[in-house]
């Protein structure tokens, strides 16, 4: 069945061969690292799949990614592996909070 599609696809003039969903973002290497990601699947498994975002009023069936994000980001300071420094967010959640502190972080640099 492949085969039989690859042809026709091929010559989809709208079709986009670049990765769906994706920012553009590169992230940071820390945190494509086996050292971030068996600490945050540590606190996974101690903590639950669950948001901890105290303002969270995202309905659990659409979490379908859970982020180990910095209380205090690394780039102002905040320790890297430091489990009080890491609370696990649900998509929406970690965006509103990183949008929050890169707005702060602005603030203060003007």
């Amino acid at each position: 069945m492949i085969k039989t599609l690859s042809p026709r696809i091929a010559r989809l003039p709208m079709l986009k061969t670049t990765a769906v969903g994706r920012s553009g973002k590169v992230a940071d290497s820390f945190y494509v690292s086996a050292e971030w990601k068996a600490f945050r699947n540590q606190l996974i498994k101690e903590r639950g799949w669950r948001c901890e975002d105290p303002k969270c009023e995202t309905p659990r069936s659409r979490w379908k990614q859970i982020y180990g994000d910095h209380v205090i980001e690394i780039v102002d300071g905040g320790a890297k592996l430091d489990r009080n420094n890491v609370l696990l967010r649900c998509a929406i959640c970690h965006a509103r909070k990183t949008k929050e502190a890169k707005a702060k972080r602005a603030t203060r640099n003007q």
